[in-house]
């Protein structure tokens, strides 16, 4: 939307309209639910640093604080999910003066922002994790990939097909009478 004496590039506030509300809560969703899985994964993780059968520590070392897990994964995934809400909706700017919605680009877009920010959560609680333990090993690092990357795919592929739906919704709005 053009206003005058404002570049075309500068966004209007998120209160302003009940879409923008609309895609605001579904933002918070996608971090949520991210930050959950997040808390899951980081207590899977937390079992790599705790003395044990399947530990990188020694079973004398000390180990990583058992609520440092979970509380690692949600907050690093609560980031990764708010991070991948931003860059959707920058990206979306530039897809709605399209005449028609790209399902193409959004979900190859979502599902590759997933995997980023997978990644990123789960580099995030394992150096943390590490760091804890006082043990520095690309074992862990290597090990939290084959679950944060997955994850970030999945989670990336359904937060793009909500995107969609409400896209395809508030598109069907606009052009309703």
């Amino acid at each position: 939307m053009d206003v005058p004496g404002r570049p075309k590039y500068a966004r209007a506030p998120m209160n302003e309209s009940p879409r923008s509300k609309a895609v605001a809560v579904l933002v918070a969703i996608i971090a949520v639910a991210a930050s959950a899985l997040g808390a899951l994964c980081g207590a899977l993780a937390l079992a790599l640093y705790s003395p044990g059968d399947f530990a990188l520590v020694p079973r004398d070392a000390p180990g990583a604080p058992l609520a440092l897990g979970p509380v690692l994964g949600a907050a690093s995934s609560l980031g990764a999910g708010l991070l991948w809400g931003l860059a959707m909706l920058r990206l979306s700017a530039r897809w709605r003066a399209l005449p028609k919605t790209p399902f193409v680009r959004i979900l190859g877009a979502g599902t590759g922002l997933g995997v980023a920010a997978g990644v990123a959560a789960t580099l995030l609680l394992h150096a943390g994790l590490q760091l804890a333990a006082g043990q520095g090993s690309l074992h862990g690092f290597v090990i939290g990939l084959f679950f944060g990357a997955p994850a970030g795919v999945g989670l990336g592929v359904l937060s793009a097909t909500a995107w969609l739906v409400l896209l395809g919704r508030l598109r069907a709005r606009a052009s309703e009478p």
